[in-house]
Order: structure tokens, then sequence, then C-alpha cells
């Protein structure tokens, strides 16, 4: 019996040893486990509030010409206002960036950038404390009043979404600069000046959409500056111009194209002694009177009834008629009852009748009712040193008429 007792007390002990084992051990998985979830929040904890101390601390350094140290910028109106940024980073950590603008004025005012050579855009990732960023923005107001804008710089984590107030604008859209081009010739030569730069040539400037081109013409010779035509890169006309608008508003790539008008050729004029002398060349029919009046400068014929008369009266000097689209006989004034024939001509040749195949051009004239008019022959294709001149045809009655004026009417060239 006592041996059975002492049997139970070592089975009892065994299990007292294997109980408190399991409890120890069981015991010290649940220590370590809490200990374990203190140290993850603790974690978590500290890392949540070292994001929203960063995102909550972002400063930046924004300078450069004509912006005030609250960022404000004067705008000028209807044109273009031109501003170097300089945005430099004062935070510990890389961090994303983007430049905004906040303006009373929303319509008409807009706010682009310019990527010249060392330029950057105006909204990316910017490096560490002093890390900089060279950006250029050009300003546009299309209205009629001046206006203010403030810059600004909102920061943020690098691939996060920068969150901006309502009333911010993003500068986003990049503008190009354009070539504004002259094209110079023998007829005159062209100054173009850009106004917001100051910048002039005679060759071309560069500006961006929305600035003003000055032109200013100066005319070589006998020449003078009628229209201008600006054209686009494809040769189609975006604008034409008279001679007293010298200005426009840049908008896209253009060419400057003046046009120049050759002076006019006054050949013959009443009352003035500086013009060509005419003569008769060939006559036949009555000893009629046909001849050019020295003592008041100008043309006079004057027929009898008695039979049929032609004469021709040739200018004494030729001229190059290139360039010289009509010739113009004016105060054409007669006194007659009948028909008679009047042929206006251009000639090589002083010895051929001007209504003959021989001449380069003549057209017969059909006078009107009233006794004073003009007449204006086509010389627009003809070339070369040639003549004026006038044939008059009695057709058998009495009646005399003068001429008074011939002039040569320049052409416009535009290059």
């Amino acid at each position: 019996m006592k041996e059975k007792i002492n049997i139970g007390i070592e089975f009892l002990k065994k299990k007292i040893r294997l109980s408190v084992v399991f409890l120890t051990l069981l015991f010290g998985l649940l220590i370590l486990a809490i200990s374990y979830s203190y140290a993850f929040f603790t974690v978590q904890y500290e890392k949540q509030n070292t994001i929203q101390l960063v995102a909550g601390t972002f400063h930046y350094t924004l300078s450069g010409n004509s912006i005030s140290s609250s960022g404000e910028i004067n705008v000028s109106e209807r044109g273009n206002t031109v501003i170097d940024v300089s945005l430099v980073s004062n935070n510990n950590i890389e961090s994303a960036y983007q430049l905004v603008y906040q303006s009373v004025v929303r319509d008409g005012i807009h706010v682009f950038y310019y990527l010249g050579n060392d330029n950057s855009q105006p909204f990316g990732t910017i490096g560490t404390y002093s890390a900089e960023k060279k950006i250029t923005i050009v300003i546009q107001n299309t209205t009629d009043t001046s206006s203010t804008i403030r810059l600004q710089v909102v920061g943020g984590l690098v691939g996060k979404d920068i969150e901006l107030l309502p009333d911010m604008i993003s500068v986003t859209e990049e503008i190009h600069s354009y070539a504004i081009s002259t094209t110079n010739s023998q007829y005159g030569i062209t100054t173009v000046k850009n106004q917001r730069t100051q910048e002039s040539s005679t060759t071309g400037v560069f500006a961006f959409p929305n600035d003003t081109i000055e032109m200013s013409f100066q005319a070589n010779d006998t020449y003078s500056h009628v229209a201008t035509e600006i054209r686009a890169s494809d040769g189609s006309i975006l604008n034409t111009l008279d001679s007293n608008m010298t200005t426009f508003t840049v908008t896209e790539a253009s060419t400057i194209h003046p046009s120049w008008k050759k002076e006019d050729l006054q050949i013959l004029k009443l009352d003035q002694s500086s013009m060509s002398t005419w003569s008769v060349t060939l006559y036949e029919g009555g000893e009629n009177i046909a001849r050019y009046m020295p003592e008041r400068y100008y043309l006079y014929f004057k027929f009898s009834d008695d039979m049929n008369s032609r004469y021709d009266m040739i200018s004494d000097q030729n001229f190059l008629v290139n360039e010289y689209e009509t010739l113009r006989f004016a105060g054409i004034t007669y006194y007659v009852t009948g028909p008679f024939t009047l042929t206006v001509a251009l000639t090589y040749d002083r010895n051929q009748w001007l209504n003959s195949s021989a001449v380069s051009k003549y057209e017969v004239v059909t006078a009107p009712a009233n006794s004073s008019f003009q007449y204006e022959l086509d010389i627009s294709e003809r070339i070369g040193y040639q003549y004026p001149g006038v044939q008059i045809l009695s057709n058998s009655q009495a009646f005399s008429i003068e001429i008074y004026d011939v002039i040569a009417i320049g052409k416009t060239f535009t290059p």
C-alpha cells in the first residue's frame, strides 16, 4: 500500500513540472506578442507623424525682376510681360513643386512658361535645401487695362498630387517664340522692332504671341512704300496694312512683305517746262497745224475741212517702260462737230506710223460726247526704252484738239 502511494506522488510531481513548464512558455509567448504589438504601433505612429510633419513644412523662395516681396507682378495692358523667375528650395528633403498665380481678372490674362536654353518647367521635382530652378514666364494681357497678379509656388511630396486653393491657377502651358522676318530688295529696306524688347533689325526679330512689332520703311531711289502684307510660313496672307499702318500684333511666325511703288513719270504737263519736248514725226494730207506749244507746254492740233489729214506727234525722249503699268493721256480737250480718230501709242521707232503693226502698242480711242477726257494705255507688259506718242486723223472736218498731260503710272512691286 505504501508503495502505491509513493508511485502516485511521483506521477503527480511529473505532471506539475510539465504544467509549470507549459505555463512558463505560454506566459513568455504572451509577453513577446504584447511587446511586438506595442513596438509596431509605435513605429507606425512615428512614421505617420513624420509624413504629416514633412507635408506641412515645404518652403521656397521666389525672386525675379519686377516681383515684389509678396509675389505681386504689375502687368501692362495689351502686351506681354516677361519675367525670369528664380525658385529656390528651403527644404531638407526632395519635393514636388508647382508654380501658380492668382489674378482678379480671369479673362484676358494668361501666364505661360518659355523654355529657353537653360530654363526649367514651372512644375516638377526640386532637390533639397538651396536647390534652384530657373523659370521664364510670359504674362499675356489681351485687355485694355493694366492689372496685377500674385505669383506663388506650392509644394508637396514627390509622387503625390499637389492640392491647390480654388483661386490658384497652375502655370502649365508652354509658349513659343516666333521669328518675324523681313524681305529687303532693290526697291527698299524694312526695319522691324519688337516694342517689348526694343530689339530692332533689318533682317528680323524674335517675338512671343501678343508682342507688338513696329516697322519702318526706307524706299530706294524713285520708289515709295504703299502697303504691307504679313504672310504666314505657308505663304498665306495674315494681314494687309496700308502705308500709314506701321505696327501689328504677333500671332505666329511670319514674314513682312512691303509693297513698293515706282514713282509716276511726268512726260508732259501744262505750264511745266521740265518735261520732254514733242515734235511731229510723220504727216499726210493738208497743211494743218500740229505742234508742241513751248510757251505753255502742251500738244496742239488744228485741222481744216478741205481734206483728210493724219499727223503723228511723238516725244523726243524715251523712257524705260518696264517699271510702269499704264500711260495716261489726260486733259484731252477738243472742239469738233463730227467724228475724228485719236490713237495713243508706245513705240521704239519714231519713224513708224503710230497705227501700224510695227509699233510696240497702240489703241484707237473713241472720244466721249463731252469736250474733255482722259485715256489710259496699258503698258504693263512692255519692256525696254520706248517713246509715247499720239496720232490724229481729221476725217475731213475742221476741229482743234489739245492734250495737256501725259504721265506714266508706276508699277507696284511686292517682293
